[in-house]
């Protein structure tokens, strides 16, 4: 498929490839902003594991690639699964989030672990919210 659209230029692949990864450094960035992490801290931390050397690979190599839709994929789920928990109709929520897992697999076996992080997201969230009415009375 790389082939048909890139052609022999292993620049199309490597941009490509850089195209993914901006839009997982996005995905990650408003997933920790919606977590609540303080911005500046988020930025250090997306800078050094994009500059880390261990992901010279997933620009280099197309075969990299599979860990970047992998990572695309899980950081979609999470930010849907927020989404999912305080929407009126989570129905469409879910059914894009069991899209995504499933095209993850896909391109990477490794995020079956998708679901086990949902279920501690969702723990989660309900001790947060729990804590927040019970020590403030009401929702912040």
């Amino acid at each position: 498929m790389d082939y048909s659209i890139h052609g022999q230029s292993a620049l199309g692949a490597h941009v490509h490839n850089l195209l993914l990864l901006g839009l997982l450094t996005t995905l990650a960035c408003t997933y920790f902003v919606r977590l609540g992490f303080r911005e500046h801290w988020i930025y250090f931390a997306v800078a050094v594991a994009l500059l880390h050397p261990a992901q010279i690979e997933v620009i280099a190599w197309v075969s990299g690639r599979k860990d970047l839709l992998a990572a695309i994929f899980f950081f979609g789920s999470l930010l849907l699964f927020q989404k999912c928990l305080s929407a009126q109709r989570p129905i469409p929520y879910a059914l894009a989030i069991l899209l995504l897992f499933v095209l993850g697999i896909m391109s990477k076996g490794h995020i079956i672990v998708l679901s086990i992080v949902l279920l501690c997201a969702h723990k989660l969230e309900c001790t947060v919210d729990h804590t927040r009415r019970t020590a403030h009375g009401r929702l912040l």
